[in-house]
């Protein structure tokens, strides 16, 4: 059935739909009826469940399925304003407050990139070649003082906006914000004008791998959001209705684990902005020529052609510069698809493991390692539906801003002898420049502890000894003997078990029952009877004797007891039937009969229920029509 759901619901919406945000809306919703399961007691919700009939289960499932569909699609609705929280575009209090302190943190954080990365080319060559030629102990401290230098390389490239103020308050920002700003730090393109018009020019291939990489960190956003909030809500429910401690503290984890998420959805993040970037590098000539414009042949006339087409688009104004291109466009080249693969590919060619550069490339090397990285740059997939902010100032930077932008080994060269400490000295450059402290994972695992630590011990503090019990685990009928498989263990307080009930299931199994006893009841001592022996059980058939006082031995005639049974058939004129005698029958009850008046002519009549042999049933049957019954006890 829930095979055939998916099928028509992937009908109505596209797989990307369904991963992103269905299947976190199920996992939610599944997890708070199994809590709520759990809570209740998972044997009674079961035993409800069952008692419905096929119809009613069928509805409850299409109703619930129904349900999740409808809080998926709103969550999907929602979706640009969650990526744009976990960006941290954040306006109400107290996350203006946290906005402010992160963006400081990630400002001091980019000051110190910045300041350690500022001779990076330089530093590179000095380190490198210490490694070829120091010592074992200098070629140690190279090595990682190289890692170290290619990290905070890389994180100032991938992971911060070119422009100081430009910081967002969180990581996932920072990394969006940076693809957002380099169309116009690189080419001087307003990416809020021209996504829109550049996505719809895109290669189908290019967009399939761009929504596979927003699918992908979209899909565990929504987790990380629905955990922090499934942790929150239900643990403080369970800390206010319920005692057990356990489920409280497994709901909890939905806290680190919304963390892990978040953590995780920066890799995606990181391929995302990526391919945003490769957009506009490959495709930007794309946009001219849905446009029906001339290519510019030049940086500057480029700059100046995309300061045009932004205001031409944006507000209207007429082009000056940019002339209108007649002539037919050139057919499309016939060139390999960019597949998921190959981006990932060119990604790791930037990150290779440092240690395969223990010997120092020469020039060339270094030359064909750059080109490695602008490669990487520029064929790494985009990712679609992405919404660029809106860029910093309205004026397109100057043209020769554009033409001075310079590949990061050689921007960083120019400013080598700007009075830093030695180069190739990765103690001492770090010394005076030490990196920023996040404390922010402290701060969040501090507030974890401080609401769930008080919930915890509320919960604590109510429960109460717990023992455990043994109820019926299925409807038992009188006179039935009671085994091993017709019990089960319940977990109860002492204060719900009254003094008479049973607690140990030695003092059940083997004995029978005196009364109809229903599923999920606890067994008290008046409830069953001591068997003499098993045997006396098996194969027989409860039968029910009218008696007298005198039957009953004056009333000493019990349960348990093993009697003989005469039966004395009324003799007629011409026949005089021979008596009938049973032995060793089980006395299973004597009780009196119900509903009698007393003086009644009935007055002073008991039952005696017996465990006849079922072979002998019949026989009995016949024998005890209008015939005198004889009781005797050894």
């Amino acid at each position: 059935m829930f095979t055939t759901f998916l099928k028509e619901l992937g009908g109505y919406f596209d797989r990307r739909w369904l991963l992103s945000v269905f299947f976190p809306s199920l996992a939610f919703w599944s997890t708070c009826l199994l809590v709520y399961a759990l809570a209740k007691g998972f044997g009674p919700v079961l035993e409800l469940w069952g008692r419905q009939s096929s119809q009613i289960q069928v509805i409850l499932i299409v109703a619930f399925l129904s349900w999740v569909t409808f809080f998926a699609a709103l969550l999907g609705n929602f979706q640009t304003g969650i990526i744009r929280f976990f960006e941290g575009y954040w306006q109400t209090f107290p996350f203006t407050r946290l906005g402010n302190s992160r963006s400081a943190y990630y400002n001091r954080l980019l000051t110190y990139l910045d300041k350690r990365t500022k001779n990076y080319a330089n530093e590179k060559t000095a380190l490198r070649e210490r490694i070829s030629k120091g010592t074992d102990e200098e070629r140690k401290d190279a090595i990682q003082a190289l890692r170290e230098l290619k990290g905070a390389d890389r994180e100032r490239l991938f992971f911060f906006p070119a422009e100081p103020d430009e910081v967002m308050p969180t990581r996932l920002g920072n990394i969006i914000r940076s693809a957002e700003l380099y169309p116009w730090t690189r080419y001087g393109i307003d990416s809020v004008a021209l996504w829109p018009r550049l996505h719809a020019l895109l290669p189908a291939e290019f967009i399939e791998t761009l929504l596979g990489a927003k699918t992908s960190m979209v899909f565990m956003l929504v987790m990380a959001l629905l955990s922090f909030v499934f942790s929150l809500i239900v643990c403080m429910l369970l800390a206010v209705f319920t005692t057990n401690w356990l489920l409280f503290l497994f709901c909890a984890l939905g806290w680190p684990l919304a963390w892990l998420c978040y953590k995780n959805s920066l890799g995606s993040a990181l391929l995302y902005a990526e391919l945003i970037k490769t957009a506009f590098d490959l495709h930007r000539w794309k946009l001219l020529e849905g446009l029906h414009l001339k290519r510019p042949t030049t940086s500057e006339e480029e700059a100046k052609t995309w300061e045009e087409v932004t205001y031409f688009v944006l507000r209207g104004y007429e082009l000056e510069s940019v002339k209108y291109d007649n002539a037919p466009p050139p057919p499309a080249a016939q060139s390999e698809p960019i597949l998921f693969g190959d981006v990932v590919r060119a990604i790791k060619i930037f990150f290779a493991d440092e240690e395969k550069a223990v010997t120092p490339p020469g020039e060339t090397e270094m030359r064909d390692a750059s080109a490695k990285v602008d490669a990487a740059q520029s064929s790494s997939p985009a990712a679609a539906n992405s919404e660029p902010q809106p860029a910093p100032a309205q004026t397109v930077p100057a043209p020769a801003a554009v033409v001075g932008a310079q590949a990061p080994d050689e921007g960083r060269a120019e400013g080598a002898q700007d009075g830093r400490q030695e180069i190739g000295s990765p103690q001492g450059s770090t010394a005076s420049n030490p990196r920023p402290r996040d404390f922010f994972a402290a701060l969040y695992f501090g507030l974890f502890l401080a609401l769930f630590t008080p919930a915890a011990l509320l919960t604590g503090l109510k429960s109460k000894p717990q023992v455990q019990v043994p109820v019926v685990a299925m409807e038992l009928p009188a006179y039935r003997l009671i085994t091993p498989q017709a019990l089960e263990s319940r977990t109860v307080t002492p204060g719900d078990v009254a003094p008479n009930v049973l607690k140990d299931q030695k003092d059940i199994v083997g004995r029978y029952t005196l009364q109809t006893l229903a599923k999920g009841e606890m067994i008290h001592r008046g409830e069953i009877k001591e068997l003499p022996d098993e045997a006396l059980l098996k194969e027989t058939t409860a039968v029910a004797i009218a008696a007298t006082p005198a039957m009953i031995l004056g009333g000493s005639l019990k349960a348990g007891d093993i009697v003989s049974l005469t039966i004395v058939p009324q003799a007629s004129e011409t026949q005089h039937p021979a008596a009938l005698t049973l032995e060793n029958i089980l006395v299973l009850d004597v009780k009196p009969l119900p509903g009698q008046a007393a003086g009644s002519p009935a007055a002073n009549r008991f039952l005696i229920v017996v465990a006849l042999p079922t072979n002998r049933q019949q026989e009995f049957a016949i024998s005890s029509a209008n015939a005198h019954i004889l009781v005797t006890r050894r």
